[in-house]
């Protein structure tokens, strides 16, 4: 993947800022080597691929409108797609709702899908990823007959699908619990986020996190220009905080941030019931929003990509290294790890450091935005424990390059920035 060029001073000024540690009144995001080694290794499983399938499959429903009368078999796809994945925890929430819609009232039983992953050790604390699954067009046409939704919002529902594929695939095990949601109805005055939501704050649920993807998938921009936009909640800063420190470390985009204050979406409700949410959103919107043209095709599949390692990656965070502490055996093995470098940004010498868990073939490898390779660190065998080197980047130009290590069975790769001072006296 490209990543953005670091084109002049100004940038690399905002670049400090944004690589720096991010302080806040309740928590300080630092690199932690543990940790970010693992977020590294999950957000790499990330596949565009499969998150366009998924939202193929939703658009070749025809509509997802959820007064349509396919709206309970859009939710079983989807509460079959979660169990396929290996999370038979999965059921169908549903509540009655009344509604008008161009001057008719509807009764309807409309479905939340909810898929959980336990956790070992917190189970009653409860992180979620959610995104609703239904759609809407506007005129021309009739919503009962055709709302593909791709990017409003297939795309969403894909993000759960996705981070759930990766989580199961490679034996991740949270601390706390993990719920996917797909809620119903958003189109309609958010009625299934409202609804699950009012139901948790009576039974004094424990959420400690809320993550809500809604359009992430419409992108034109060239590659270096990546961006999304980030929307926070009074007193859920640290959340978006956290989804900076994410966003910034482990993908190629860059982050405008917003205070959310409009309930149009479903993080809404959880912020409205003193529930930690945040909002992430594409940075160009959709010009298909809510129309027939809002089809797959249409969408960028490696940007929808680089937002879902953010969910990702800010569940790993505050969910730990996937290691199941009462357990036997750790569910998770990660035989070689690497770590951030640092300095990051660096002008001279950076120090880029990792470790084996087994004596192994290593490749470490340096590659430009353009995926072209820049340098070889290291190649050959080498010894269980940790290493390092001192790599020198005053002859790379300023920008953004990617560090790769590459073992028998693993690969992991690190996002570096590089800027040269201009010490020319005028």
């Amino acid at each position: 993947m490209k990543n953005r060029l670091i084109r002049n001073i100004s940038f690399i000024a905002a670049l400090f800022l944004f690589a720096a540690p991010t302080l806040h009144a309740q928590q300080q995001y630092v690199y932690n080597s543990d940790i970010d080694s693992v977020i590294a290794y999950y957000t790499d499983k990330i596949d565009p691929d499969q998150i366009a399938s998924y939202m193929q499959e939703l658009e070749n429903m025809g509509t997802r409108f959820c007064l349509a009368e396919n709206r309970k078999e859009v939710a079983e796809w989807i509460q079959n797609k979660f169990i396929a994945f290996g999370y038979p925890d999965t059921y169908l929430d549903s509540f009655l709702m009344i509604n008008t819609y161009q001057g008719i009232s509807y009764e309807t039983w409309q479905y939340n899908v909810i898929s959980s992953i336990s956790g070992h050790s917190r189970q009653d604390e409860i992180y979620i990823l959610g995104a609703h699954y239904d759609d809407i067009i506007s005129q021309p046409g009739n919503p009962f007959i055709i709302a593909p939704g791709a990017d409003d919002n297939a795309s969403g529902v894909a993000v759960a699908l996705e981070v759930a594929r990766v989580m199961k695939e490679y034996n991740y095990q949270p601390e706390a619990t993990i719920k996917f949601i797909a809620f119903a109805a958003e189109e309609v005055g958010l009625k299934g986020s409202w609804n699950y939501a009012e139901k948790a704050f009576d039974n004094n649920t424990d959420i400690k996190m809320m993550i809500n993807n809604d359009m992430i998938s419409n992108n034109t921009a060239p590659e270096e220009d990546w961006r999304f936009k980030l929307y926070k909640y009074n007193e859920a800063e640290w959340l978006a905080e956290l989804a900076k420190y994410i966003a910034l470390n482990f993908t190629t985009l860059n982050v405008e941030e917003f205070v959310h204050t409009s309930a149009n979406t479903d993080s809404w409700p959880f912020h409205h019931y003193g529930y930690s949410a945040v909002f992430l959103h594409e940075h160009e919107f959709s010009p298909y929003y809510h129309s027939v043209n809002d089809l797959v095709v249409n969408t960028n599949k490696y940007y929808a990509a680089e937002l879902t390692k953010v969910s990702l990656g800010m569940l790993v965070h505050e969910n730990g290294t996937g290691i199941n502490v009462n357990g036997i055996a750790p569910i998770l093995s990660v035989s070689s790890r690497l770590y951030q470098n640092f300095p990051n940004p660096s002008s001279g010498h950076t120090t880029i450091k990792y470790s084996l868990s087994k004596p192994e073939k290593v490749t470490l490898q340096i590659f430009d935005a353009a995926n072209r390779l820049m340098a070889v660190l290291y190649d050959g065998w080498q010894e269980t424990g940790t290493h390092q080197i001192i790599f020198n980047t005053s002859d790379l130009a300023s920008g953004i390059y990617f560090c790769r290590l590459q073992t028998d069975n693993n690969s992991a790769t690190i996002k570096m920035a590089v800027y040269r001072q201009d010490l020319t006296k005028n």
